[in-house]
C-alpha cells in the first residue's frame, strides 16, 4: 500500500488545482466535443431536439434521419490513410551527424511505430478531430513482455480525449511548451481493489470534488496519469583556449574539465533554468506510483482540428460544427415529406356528430377500414362524405435539394470527393474537381501531421534512455520489410544509441500506393516503347503485389534482365556462343557503318569547302559588278551634272537677248 508523505501530499493538492483548472477552461470545448460526437455517430434521434421530438410524437409523425456524416468522415479518413508518414531523422547540434547512426535510428523509429500499430493511433486522432473538434495519443514505455527486463516504447490510441488535459497557459499547437499533462481513467470500486490492493478508498469524496472534476462516488474512482515539468537553476560556463570559443560546461562538470585542459579559461557565465520531467499515478488522497520521465517532451500529444482563440479562451472546431443545421434541415424535410406521401391516400371524411355516434373508433381509424365503414343517420338525412386526399407539398422538395447542397457547401465537401461518378473522363479533370474538397479538410491534415511529427521527437527523445544496453532489435526499412541487429554491444560504436536527434515528417502515398504507380507508370511507357519496358522488367515485377512474386522476380533476373543486372554490377554478360558469334557480327557492322559514316562526313566536308571557295569566288565578282557599277554611276553622275551647267548658260544668253529687245535703244522714242 502506498505510505502518504508531506511531499506526496504538495503532488496530489497542484495536481487537483492543474486538473480542475484544466477542466474550467476547457468546458465548453468538451461539451461541444460530446455534442459533436454523439451528432454524428449518435442512435435513437440524436440529430434531433428532444421538444422537436416530443411535438412529432404527439403529433403521429415519424421522426427519421439520414444521416450524411459518416460517409464524409470516412472519405476523409480514407483519403488520409492512403497517405503515409514518413521521418526523416537528422541530429542536433551536440550530436555528429553520422550517416549510419542516423539509419539506425530512423529504423527504430519505424519499427516502434509499426509495432504499435500507429495507422490505428493515427486514425483515431484524426477521427476525433474532424468530428469532435480535437484528438490526441500518447507514448508510454513498458516491458517487452511479462518476464523481460527490457523496456520498449509503444504509441498508444487515446479514444476519448476529453479525458486528457495540458497546461492552461499552453500555447504550441501540441501543447509541449506546457508544464503539465495527463490524462484519467474511471474504475469500479472492486478494480482498483484488484489494481491495488490494501489501498484504502476514501469514504467521502466531497474534500476532493469540485465542480469541474470528480475524483470518485460510492461506484467509481478516477486515477490519474500525471506529469509535470520540475524546473531548477543551473549554471553554465563558456570556456576559451586564447583561439576558440564556444565550448559551454556546467558548474558540476566545470573543475574537472579545467583538471583535464589547464588551457581552457572561463571567459563568460551565466544562469539558465533547466527541468526533469516527474510521472505520478494518483487517485484522489494518494500517489501510487511515481518515477521520473526520461524524456524532456510531455508524452501525451494534443491534436487539435481548427484551433482559434475567441475572447482570449482556446475554442477546437470539427469539420461538422457548422454543418449540423443543415443535416437537421434535411432530415425535417424528409420526414415531412415522407409523412405527406404516407397520408396523400387517406382521404379525410366529412359526417355529422350524429353519423359517427356509437362509432367513434371505427371513423377514428377509417383509413385502416378495408370493408364496411358503419354509420348512423341524422335527422337531416345528410351521408358521411369522403373529400379529395391532400397533396404533398411541393416546397418540401425543394428545400431538400438546398439542405442536401448546404451540407455539401457548408463542408466545402462535394460528391466527386466523396467517390460519386462525374462527367470527368479524365484522371487530370477528376483530380482538377477534386482540389477544392481537398483543400477544405488540408488544416485537419497539417495539424495530424504536425502531432505526428511531436510525437516522433519525443520518441527520439527516448530512445537513448530506453534502448541504452546490448540487445537484439528488428528496424524496419522504408518498404516496410524486417532486419536484425544488435544495438550497444560492447566495443562497437556503429550501432550505439546515443546523442540527441531532430525529426521532420513528410506525408506522402504509401508503399503500397508508390507500388500501383511504379506498376502503372511502367505499364504505360511500355506501350509508347516497348524497348523501355523490356529494360525495366524487375522492376515491374518488384511492384507486383501478387502470390509468387518472389520465384516470379527470381526467374526475371535469371533470365531475360540477367545481362542488363550484370552490367549495372560492372560484371561482364555471359553469353552463349550463338549471341557471341551474334554480338561478332554486330560489332563487324557496326565498324562497317562507322567507317562508311566518317567517309561520307569526309565527302560531305569536301564538298563543304568546294562549296565555300564557290562562293568566295562568286563574292568577289558581285564586289567587282558592284564596283564597276559604281565607276559608270559617278561618270553618269558627273555628264548630267555639265549638261545642267550648259542647259543653265544657255538660259542665260536667251534671257539677255530677250532683255536687250524689250530695254529702248538711245535716240529713239
Amino acid at each position: 500500500m502506498p505510505r502518504k508523505t508531506k511531499a506526496d501530499e504538495k503532488v496530489l493538492e497542484r495536481a487537483r488545482k492543474r486538473v480542475d483548472a484544466w477542466y474550467g477552461y476547457y468546458s465548453t470545448n468538451n461539451k461541444l466535443f460530446r455534442e459533436d460526437i454523439k451528432f454524428c455517430y449518435g442512435n435513437d434521434g440524436a440529430q434531433w431536439d428532444d421538444d422537436q421530438k416530443k411535438e412529432y410524437s404527439d403529433l403521429g409523425k415519424p421522426v427519421f434521419s439520414f444521416n450524411m456524416l459518416p460517409k464524409y468522415v470516412n472519405n476523409i479518413i480514407g483519403e488520409y490513410e492512403l497517405n503515409t508518414p514518413d521521418f526523416k531523422v537528422s541530429p542536433t547540434l551536440d550530436t555528429p551527424n553520422e550517416p549510419d547512426k542516423i539509419k539506425l535510428v530512423t529504423g527504430m523509429l519505424r519499427h516502434i511505430s509499426l509495432k504499435s500499430r500507429n495507422d490505428i493511433v493515427y486514425q483515431t486522432a484524426l477521427s476525433n478531430a474532424l468530428v469532435g473538434g480535437y484528438g490526441s495519443f500518447r507514448i508510454v514505455v513498458a516491458p517487452e513482455s511479462t518476464y523481460s527486463f527490457n523496456m520498449q516504447i509503444l504509441y498508444k490510441a487515446i479514444q476519448d480525449p476529453t479525458q486528457c488535459g495540458w497546461d492552461t497557459a499552453a500555447r504550441e499547437l501540441d501543447k509541449n511548451d506546457g508544464s503539465v499533462c495527463f490524462i484519467i481513467t474511471k474504475l469500479t470500486h472492486d478494480e482498483y481493489k484488484v489494481k491495488y490492493p490494501g489501498t484504502p478508498i476514501p469514504e467521502d469524496f466531497s474534500d476532493y470534488n469540485s465542480s469541474n472534476v470528480s475524483w470518485g462516488d460510492e461506484k467509481m474512482i478516477t486515477v490519474c496519469d500525471y506529469y509535470e515539468k520540475k524546473y531548477f537553476d543551473v549554471k553554465i560556463y563558456q570556456l576559451s583556449d586564447g583561439q576558440s570559443e564556444g565550448r559551454v560546461v556546467q558548474e558540476s562538470d566545470l573543475e574537472e574539465v579545467l583538471a583535464l585542459n589547464p588551457q581552457l579559461k572561463v571567459i563568460d557565465e551565466t544562469k539558465r533554468q533547466d527541468y526533469v520531467i516527474k510521472y505520478y499515478r494518483l487517485s484522489a488522497d494518494r500517489v501510487l506510483e511515481k518515477s521520473k520521465w526520461d524524456g524532456k517532451k510531455l508524452p501525451i500529444i494534443f491534436q487539435p482540428g481548427i484551433l482559434k482563440y475567441i475572447d482570449g479562451k482556446e475554442s477546437t472546431i470539427s469539420f461538422i460544427r457548422y454543418v449540423k443545421d443543415a443535416q437537421r434541415s434535411y432530415n425535417w424535410a424528409r420526414s415531412q415529406n415522407l409523412f405527406q406521401l404516407g397520408t396523400a391516400t387517406y382521404a379525410p371524411w366529412i359526417a355529422s356528430e350524429t353519423n359517427v355516434e356509437g362509432h367513434e373508433e371505427q371513423w377514428n381509424q377509417a383509413y385502416k377500414q378495408k370493408s364496411v365503414l358503419v354509420f348512423k343517420e341524422s335527422p337531416s338525412g345528410k351521408e358521411p362524405r369522403r373529400t379529395s386526399p391532400i397533396p404533398a407539398d411541393p416546397g418540401l422538395m425543394a428545400e431538400m435539394e438546398r439542405s442536401f447542397f448546404d451540407i455539401q457547401n457548408v463542408q466545402g465537401r462535394y460528391e466527386a470527393s466523396a467517390g460519386a461518378q462525374g462527367n470527368e473522363l479524365s484522371g487530370r479533370a477528376i483530380e482538377s474537381r477534386q482540389r477544392p474538397s481537398n483543400m477544405s479538410v488540408m488544416p485537419f491534415f497539417n495539424n495530424a501531421t504536425k502531432a505526428i511529427g511531436s510525437g516522433a521527437i519525443a520518441v527520439l527523445d527516448l530512445i537513448p534512455h530506453v534502448y541504452d544496453t546490448e540487445r537484439r532489435m528488428v528496424l524496419t526499412n522504408p518498404d516496410g520489410s524486417p532486419k536484425d541487429v544488435t544495438i550497444n554491444a560492447e566495443g562497437g560504436s556503429k550501432n550505439s544509441i546515443d546523442g540527441t536527434y531532430d525529426a521532420e515528417v513528410s506525408v506522402g502515398a504509401s508503399f503500397e500506393m508508390q507500388q500501383r504507380e511504379s506498376v502503372e507508370t511502367l505499364l504505360k511507357l511500355g506501350q509508347a516503347e516497348p524497348q523501355l519496358l523490356s529494360l525495366g522488367l524487375d522492376i515491374l515485377v518488384e511492384n507486383l503485389d501478387i502470390k509468387g512474386q518472389a520465384r516470379l522476380l527470381e526467374r526475371v533476373k535469371e533470365g531475360p534482365m540477367k545481362n542488363v543486372i550484370s552490367q549495372e554490377k560492372g560484371e561482364k554478360p555471359q553469353m552463349s556462343p550463338q549471341q557471341q558469334q551474334m554480338m561478332q557480327q554486330q560489332q563487324l557492322m557496326m565498324q562497317r557503318m562507322t567507317a562508311e559514316i566518317k567517309e561520307t562526313l569526309a565527302s560531305a566536308q569536301q564538298k563543304q569547302s568546294d562549296s565555300q571557295a564557290t562562293l568566295m569566288d562568286a563574292e568577289t565578282d558581285r564586289f567587282k559588278v558592284m564596283h564597276n557599277a559604281g565607276v559608270e554611276t559617278k561618270k553618269i553622275q558627273a555628264e548630267e551634272q555639265r549638261t545642267q551647267v550648259e542647259a543653265g548658260k544657255v538660259s542665260l544668253a536667251l534671257q539677255k537677248e530677250l532683255l536687250d529687245e524689250l530695254t529702248p535703244k538711245e535716240g529713239k522714242s
